[in-house]
């Protein structure tokens, strides 16, 4: 089983950002964007995409 990856940039001059990749089936990761709300002391969600896994087929 895959862990999930996390990445968390803190930058002064805008809100702290946080990228967590998330395994799914067939070697896919979910991609989830998400920003610190100070107001609602915690992560507020803002996109999600699916990454598929990139498959070279050689001849």
């Amino acid at each position: 089983m895959r862990d999930e990856i996390l990445i968390t940039e803190r930058r002064p001059e805008a809100a702290t950002r946080r990228i967590v990749y998330e395994p799914v089936a067939a070697g896919n990761y979910l991609r989830y964007e998400e920003l610190w709300r100070e107001a609602k002391s915690g992560w507020h969600h803002v996109g999600c995409e699916e990454l598929v896994a990139r498959v070279e087929v050689s001849r």
